[in-house]
């Protein structure tokens, strides 16, 4: 399930959202996502990735998003975006 209430805030590395899930009542109003993905990700292919965005934004989650050319790894921007995020 899940647990608007308990999350605060919140960073996607190389993921995706999974089938089945709907937002559609914006349980996510005003928090904040990290979404960051390589653009040579070889094992989950961007457009899955590229799914969350709107998904998020239409749930009302505040989102951020990062595309780094890089494969399955946390590149170097996410590594630099990440503690700033958590601030």
């Amino acid at each position: 399930g899940l647990y608007p209430r308990r999350l605060e805030r919140a960073v996607v590395l190389c993921g995706y959202p999974p089938r089945g899930l709907d937002l559609s009542d914006q349980p996510l109003s005003g928090i904040p996502f990290l979404i960051c993905h390589g653009t040579r990700d070889e094992i989950i292919d961007l457009s899955a990735a590229r799914k969350a965005l709107p998904m998020l934004e239409s749930a009302g989650a505040s989102v951020t998003y990062i595309e780094e050319d890089c494969g399955h790894v946390v590149g170097p921007k996410t590594r630099q975006e990440i503690p700033a995020f958590f601030k």
